[in-house]
């Protein structure tokens, strides 16, 4: 028997933690600052290919248009967003002419390039200089999968309210009316964690059996492959694979019609 199981639409699991070391460009914010991003790829995003997206210095990114004011988080989904990836969404700041910024870059090569999107050691607005986070958003060329990497979630010293994420918004939606929410105000996050989100999947089975019929000790049989096929629009990875079945038996010299 075959079995697979699907998850909702943009659903999330965690992954491996692999943060991805960029240069890239400072986006030179200060506070409640947002910019146009035109990446060399289209980004797809909940199966719609977008030319540009909009990041914000508050932990947010959409594909309308510019929306620096947003240092209130809200839960998701959120009214007055069509689309919204939140990784930290939060009253953050960003001291401009600094390396603690927001930093935008391109890894790897065509078809298989990476836009990723990283606050680097960006402060709560009202602490000190040296109580940061550091995070980053990961685009794929060609697929739907969205990362969220987390280097450093506590800002700790007099922001330890916010810690973690306790103060932050954190998901994907697709619509004003729908979306996923890892947390809200929930301190939930933690260093070193990697979320992966992932749309849908129509994975399917050409067969949910297999059948051998009666073989002879010594002699063998091939049942037709097995096709797993995947039409939906998310990527899934294929973590087991179980054989169940009834216990095998043999006999030798059996008596007719045993």
């Amino acid at each position: 028997v075959v079995t697979v199981e699907v998850t909702s639409p943009y659903d999330y699991i965690t992954v491996p933690f692999s943060y991805r070391t960029i240069s890239g460009t400072n986006l030179n914010f200060s506070d409640d600052s947002a910019a146009q991003i035109v990446p060399p790829f289209p980004v797809l995003f909940a199966q719609t290919p977008y030319n540009s997206l909009y990041v914000s210095s508050n932990g947010n990114i959409n594909f309308e248009s510019l929306w620096a004011v947003s240092y209130n988080n809200y839960a998701i989904p959120y009214a007055s967003r069509t689309t919204l990836v939140a990784p930290f969404w939060d009253d953050l700041f960003s001291l401009t002419a600094t390396a603690q910024n927001v930093f935008v870059d391109v890894l790897g090569t065509e078809p298989n390039r990476e836009l990723v999107l990283e606050w680097r050691d960006v402060k709560h607005y009202g602490c000190a200089n040296t109580e940061t986070v550091k995070f980053q958003v990961v685009f794929f060329e060609g697929i739907n999968d969205v990362l969220f990497n987390y280097a450093d979630t506590a800002f700790g010293g007099g922001c330890t309210s916010n810690d973690y994420g306790a103060s932050a918004t954190v998901g994907v939606q697709v619509s004003a009316t729908a979306g996923r929410q890892f947390s809200f105000n929930t301190p939930s996050l933690s260093d070193n964690l990697a979320l992966l989100w992932l749309l849908p999947v129509a994975a399917t089975v050409s067969s949910s059996s297999l059948d051998f019929g009666i073989q002879l000790v010594g002699q063998s049989n091939y049942s037709p492959p097995v096709t797993l096929t995947n039409a939906g629009a998310g990527s899934f990875m294929i973590e087991s694979i179980s054989i169940t079945g009834p216990n095998i038996t043999y006999c030798v010299a059996c008596a007719s019609g045993t």
